[in-house]
């Protein structure tokens, strides 16, 4: 298996977004979210940067570690595409 660089999906990383900022609101480090999850520091901080992609399993983990429901977070990340494709959209029709 070679060792090229992951492509993680846009919803994979409006995601990893969510969990970021409710990690800052919390007022939590990468490490202890990763101690509250129960995953490992390295796994954790390499989700976060797109070096390794989320499981669900991680997901679950990371949302419950810090108190959110995992379908919050996931209609956070699809509305955060929705209104960048809209403002793509836009940009795209203004410029023709």
């Amino acid at each position: 298996m070679g060792s090229g660089s992951l492509k993680t999906s846009p919803f994979e990383r409006a995601v990893i977004a969510v969990l970021k900022e409710r990690l800052q609101n919390a007022d939590l480090t990468v490490d202890r979210l990763a101690e509250r999850a129960g995953i490992t520091r390295a796994r954790c901080y390499k989700i976060f940067s797109g070096a390794a992609t989320c499981t669900v399993t991680d997901f679950r983990a990371m949302c419950d570690a810090l108190g959110v429901a995992g379908s919050t977070v996931a209609a956070e990340a699809e509305r955060r595409l929705a209104a960048e494709a809209a403002t793509t959209s836009q940009t795209c029709s203004e410029s023709e």
